[in-house]
């Protein structure tokens, strides 16, 4: 996002903030907040280089001059977070993610300056025929980010958006 191809429709959804995870007992447990220089130092447990979301993290810290090199890289949340949940490591993933997974043995810090986000949309080919099925998924998806408030969300000026 955005995508600048004519033959592609575009249907912006909400946008989706990372937050910090960290175990119940970790140092930085008593926070709500921190912001993105103050975890530099971590022991970060994250996705593999070349994964969008862990592109996304490595952008926002080079944005401070940083650059970050994980303890251990994994594909599969449930395996990062059953690092992190031990206290092994720390990791950042999207919110919704964190909220759908956490069994109570996580903290979920909200990271800032800046806040990290990134744009999720649904996008399809302007000519290719959606079925009725997916016509259906697609408004049962926009009904819920709107019933949910998803896209109503409102960020500060130190806001990394990277599409």
């Amino acid at each position: 996002m955005p995508i600048e191809n004519d033959q592609l429709t575009n249907i912006p959804l909400y946008n989706e903030e990372y937050y910090l995870a960290v175990s119940d007992d970790h140092p930085l447990a008593d926070r709500d907040i921190v912001e993105l220089e103050e975890i530099r130092d971590l022991s970060f447990v994250l996705w593999p280089i070349n994964h969008k979301c862990r592109k996304l993290i490595d952008v926002a810290f080079a944005s401070l001059g940083f650059a970050i090199q994980p303890i251990i890289e994994l594909t599969e949340v449930k395996s990062i977070l059953s690092l992190v949940k031990p206290g092994i490591g720390a990791t950042i993933l999207p919110k919704t993610l964190l909220d759908s997974e956490n069994d109570g043995t996580l903290k979920i810090i909200k990271i800032e300056n800046p806040t990290i986000c990134n744009e999720i949309a649904i996008i399809h080919h302007k000519e290719k025929y959606i079925g009725s099925a997916a016509r259906s998924f697609i408004d049962l998806l926009v009904a819920y980010v709107e019933k949910t408030k998803l896209n109503e969300r409102v960020y500060p000026d130190n806001i990394l958006l990277t599409f």
